[in-house]
């Protein structure tokens, strides 16, 4: 895992819902390890602003089905919210620079 990503966390799912950022897809990154002997699956987080953007790049993923969370929806909204502070299964990351960003 690059420096460049860090852990996503609960802060960063509020302020995208606020700043009306509403999609989330996370991928499966291609180097992380499955989940064997307790290791942890890696993901990353991506987001977008319209549902044209976020179905164009599940597209592309590789995955067959792969889920586009709505933040407005507060059962997506809460799902990835647990995911994000209790799961010993995933650990989720996004690009550092977007984290770290002023989202405006």
């Amino acid at each position: 895992m690059s420096n460049e990503w860090k852990r996503a966390e609960i802060a960063l799912l509020l302020r995208l819902k606020d700043q009306k950022r509403r999609f989330i897809i996370v991928e499966p990154y291609e180097n992380g390890t499955g989940r064997q002997d307790n290791v942890w699956k890696v993901l990353l987080l991506n987001y977008y602003e319209a549902l044209i953007n976020v179905r164009s790049f599940a597209d592309r993923m590789k995955g067959k089905y792969p889920f586009i969370f709505d933040l407005e929806d507060q059962g997506h909204f809460d799902k990835l919210k647990r995911v994000l502070s209790q799961s010993a299964e995933y650990r989720i990351y996004v690009d550092g620079k977007l984290a770290d960003a002023d989202i405006a």
